[in-house]
């Protein structure tokens, strides 16, 4: 389950990032940026939980 929880959040905050870059949007209230947020969130919560 941790490891899921990184790579998911990994891959959200890889894919929102590249759609920004590739069409040249700023970090503002749109799907990439919750994208990024949430997936950051995942990685947070992957890395301290504890099996």
């Amino acid at each position: 389950m941790k490891k899921i929880a990184i790579i998911g959040g990994l891959s959200l905050m890889t894919a929102g990032t590249t759609y920004m870059v590739w069409h040249k949007q700023k970090l503002d209230f749109n799907p990439n940026t919750f994208a990024i947020a949430t997936g950051g969130f995942f990685v947070a919560i992957g890395i301290t939980y504890k099996f």
